[in-house]
């Protein structure tokens, strides 16, 4: 086994579980979402926090060899997360730029040390983010095209992600409906199993509450739950950035990290349900699962949310 090979199995089975874990929340580590080129699964890696601006910087150890790289190669619509906030970007390799040259510019000492133990062909890659929608912008489906790449909409990242975490699951397609009550008429299913997301704002950041599709959110019980004295409920133009790959309104609960990273409130009623139904980032289409299996991937907090 030669170097590439032994660190290459170091970080699949023991380095990156752990990391996976903290990336994304320890300032010098970030987190690396592209799309598997053989499975079409979302796959994530933690590197390096590069964020210079709107740019994002990464030395692959094992350059062209290391798995994400061929992912990107493959497509290069990638996200990143540094601390709780994920962004979009499209990916391209620089094998002109000087890997050390780059990390001293980012000084980024730790990855530096790591990667003269570890790294046996470095090859820089530079991330153009995307750009924070402006308020008022007309925000729906994900279906940007860069390249001649389509990203993958939440409704297809929502599926990838439950078939990765082998969930069983259906979806169903109905015809247009905007409203909770609107959507379990049309499924003929009853409200009380449809979880209705609502993005409140609490202190300044966005969480969802979950409540079954008749039920209102009572603010005083939200801002309990939260912990905060200061909770209404979110504008289009405040949640609608952090869903862009949804229609505006019908985002799924995935969140504390599994496909949205916002905090996620289900609702005592909603989850005493042995299955439920969720919108799947359209106005046609929602998600039914069990409750359990939901709130294993999710670990959401059941509290009392409605009046």
């Amino acid at each position: 086994m030669d170097k590439r090979q032994l660190t290459t199995a170091l970080a699949k089975y023991f380095v990156n579980p752990m990391t996976t874990r903290v990336a994304g929340f320890v300032p010098w580590w970030a987190l690396l979402e592209t799309t598997g080129r053989k499975t079409g699964l979302p796959r994530r890696n933690p590197v390096a926090n590069g964020l210079d601006g709107d740019t994002f910087w990464i030395i692959a150890e094992h350059g062209r060899k290391a798995n994400y790289v061929r992912n990107i190669q493959a497509n290069p619509r990638v996200r990143v997360r540094v601390g709780r906030r994920w962004r979009s970007g499209t990916a391209q390799l620089v094998p002109g730029d000087d890997p050390r040259a780059r990390q001293r510019q980012l000084s980024q000492w730790f990855n530096s040390a790591v990667l003269s133990v570890v790294g046996t062909d470095l090859l820089t890659i530079r991330i153009d983010l995307d750009q924070t929608p402006r308020a008022g912008a007309t925000l729906g489906p994900r279906t940007e095209h860069i390249t001649g790449v389509s990203a993958m909409t939440g409704k297809e990242r929502l599926e990838a992600y439950l078939r990765e975490n082998g969930v069983p699951f259906e979806m169903h397609h109905h015809p247009e409906a905007f409203t909770a009550q609107e959507v379990a008429a049309a499924e003929h299913i009853p409200g009380r199993i449809l979880g209705k997301v609502v993005a409140v704002k609490a202190g300044g950041d966005i969480a969802m509450a979950v409540i079954p599709a008749p039920a209102h959110v009572d603010l005083d019980k939200a801002a309990a739950a939260v912990g905060s004295g200061d909770v209404s409920i979110a504008s289009e133009d405040e949640f609608g950035p952090i869903f862009s790959d949804c229609d505006t309104g019908a985002m799924p609960p995935f969140g504390n990290g599994t496909l949205y990273d916002v905090p996620v409130f289900v609702d005592t009623t909603l989850a005493q349900q042995e299955t439920v139904a969720f919108d799947a980032g359209t106005h046609r289409d929602t998600v039914h699962l069990r409750y359990a299996d939901f709130e294993r991937l999710v670990k959401p907090n059941a509290v009392d949310l409605t009046d």
